[in-house]
């Protein structure tokens, strides 16, 4: 679709979807072109050049259930998915949920209000400016995120790290050089909170476990020196000790929070 700007307000381009209902359809960005797939087994519609100017864009999508125009897609977030391969998926200015699938990869929020899972794999988080929020779950491996705050609205910027169904219980804190280091007791898995430790913006201000038990980023940073402290009198590995003492120790620092 192509709309010369000077007429834009004439040209109201609209996509339609005669027996499709709005839930079914996924979104996908593929280089600058905007894919929209999800129903009717393997069927799609590709809209070329999507992100690279407002020209190629429609103004309203239709489907079987309600419509919805591209003005209000852009406020309340669209929901972008990945593919099961490695995937590089950049959104910038709009609150988007980005779920980039398995694989190893790489998204980056932008300016909005961004919702980001990277999935199965060893991801690479970037949320940008906005508050934004961190989904992990349990078998999602080893994710790094980088987090930065738009000075201006640092009051409103409120992001957060959310572990879908992980409790503090299961979870030991750790500093290494300038990151903050989040890893899973009973596995593989971690989070690692880039250069926490080097600037105020790039702290996640709040880390919410499966229980809704909140951490706010000072208590975090009591945990993790708490934690050095009882890693240093067992010689510094953790794994030696058993984990019902670890847990008893984590709910006695948790009581004390």
């Amino acid at each position: 679709e192509y709309s010369d700007s000077a007429n834009s307000k004439k040209d109201i381009d609209t996509l339609k979807f005669t027996d499709v209902n709005y839930a079914e359809v996924k979104f996908r960005r593929v280089d600058n072109d905007l894919m929209l797939f999800g129903y009717h087994d393997t069927d799609s519609v590709t809209v070329k050049s999507f992100y690279s100017h407002v020209d190629y864009q429609f103004d309203k999508l239709e489907f079987a259930d309600r419509s919805i125009t591209r003005d209000e897609l852009g406020k309340q977030g669209m929901a972008l998915f990945g593919t099961d391969g490695d995937d590089n998926i950049n959104d910038w200015g709009r609150n988007s949920v980005i779920d980039a699938g398995a694989g190893n990869d790489t998204v980056n929020g932008g300016n909005g209000d961004d919702t980001l899972i990277g999935g199965k794999g060893n991801d690479i988080l970037r949320g940008g400016y906005g508050a934004d929020t961190y989904i992990f779950s349990k078998g999602h491996g080893q994710d790094i995120v980088y987090e930065d705050t738009n000075n201006d609205n640092r009051a409103r910027d409120i992001d957060t790290l959310k572990f879908t169904d992980i409790n503090l219980s299961e979870l030991w804190f750790s500093r290494e050089n300038n990151d903050l280091i989040i890893k899973s007791l009973l596995s593989e898995d971690k989070v690692t909170v880039q250069n926490w430790y080097s600037h105020q913006d790039h702290k996640i201000e709040n880390i919410r476990l499966s229980n809704e038990q909140t951490l706010v980023s000072t208590q975090v940073e009591k945990m993790v020196e708490s934690m050095a402290g009882f890693a240093q009198k067992h010689g510094g590995e953790i794994s030696l000790v058993s984990h019902e003492e670890v847990k008893q120790y984590i709910n006695s620092l948790t009581a004390a929070l």
